[in-house]
Order: C-alpha cells, then structure tokens, then sequence
C-alpha cells in the first residue's frame, strides 16, 4: 500500500498475523537508538534488539531520512505495548501503525526525517481513517518518554490537515 519508496528491514519476529481487515486509526511515534554500541544512530544494532525483544514497529526512519520497512501494514506489530489510546481502548498495537525514528534523547530529529516522516504519514492518511497522531510517552506515560525532541507543532504546521488531531498531555490540538 505503500506509495513512498522503504528499504527492506523486515523482521520475523515482533508482529501477528492479523486474521481480518485490519483498520489502523492511529498513527503512533517512537524514538530509538542503539544503546549497545558507541554509534548511537546504528540501524542493525537497533533492529538486533527489537528481534531480540520480539518488537517491531511497521518503519523506522533512519538519520538521513531513509524508510526502512519492517512490518507490513496489514499486520499488527508489537510496539505500543500496555498503555491507553485517547478513547481509553487498550488495543493499540491493533488500532495503529508504528513509526521509529532514529533519534536519542540529546539529538534533534532531523528535517530529513520529518519528511520522510510526513510521507508514511500522508500515505496512512490516504489508506486508512487516521483519527489521530500521538507518541509513546502519551500512550504509556508511566513506562515510556519517547519521542524524545519531537516537534510537534512544527510536524502538524507540516502535515497541514486539519481534520487529524494531535494527541498530546492528554489533550487535543
């Protein structure tokens, strides 16, 4: 369904295989990096322990802005964990389309990435009925703090459609 060009980083582990039209309203962003290592931003480190854990997300963007797919769309990937969507529904793995993005806690988010970023976004727009765009940290506030340094107004200001919201602190903007 893909209308943006992703390298192959498929996993085989990480996900299901969702047994019915799957229907992802939910667009949610993480950030990753390769804590074992001293190259923070190194891709197969980071994909070494998401197959390590058995987590996935569907793509990860790297430093330069590349899309690496790893989970095809029409599954459920493994990587919003426990935690709630702005409905108060738990299923979020099912209800959403993950995206990592290359980043640590120090370093900003490049502008590559955000639009690489804005394409997978337009792209799950345009495929599903997208309510809303949230993080990790708002899903699972207690156990996670990703996406680190994450504008958000700047990426909304970008997607420049106002009919899908931003879920942020438990509010709407």
């Amino acid at each position: 369904m893909s209308t943006f060009e992703t390298k192959d980083a498929c996993l085989d582990a990480g996900y299901c295989i969702f047994d019915s039209v799957r229907k992802p309203d939910v667009i949610l962003i993480h950030t990753s990096y390769c804590i074992a290592k001293n190259d923070s931003f190194n891709l197969n480190c980071i994909l070494n322990y998401y197959k390590k854990n058995e987590v996935a997300a569907h793509y990860i963007i790297d430093r330069q802005g590349i899309i690496h797919k790893m989970v095809n769309e029409a599954q459920v990937a493994y990587h919003g964990g426990k935690g709630f969507l702005p409905d108060s529904n738990f299923q979020i793995n099912t209800r959403s389309i993950g995206i990592e993005i290359i980043n640590t806690k120090s370093s900003n988010i490049t502008s590559n990435q955000y639009q690489s970023l804005l394409k997978i976004v337009k792209n799950n727009i345009q495929n599903y009925k997208i309510k809303y765009i949230t993080g990790h940290s708002d899903t699972a506030p207690v156990r996670k703090t990703d996406p680190w340094n994450f504008d958000w107004k700047y990426f909304k200001t970008l997607l420049g459609n106002d009919s899908i919201l931003i879920w942020r602190n438990y509010k709407y903007y």
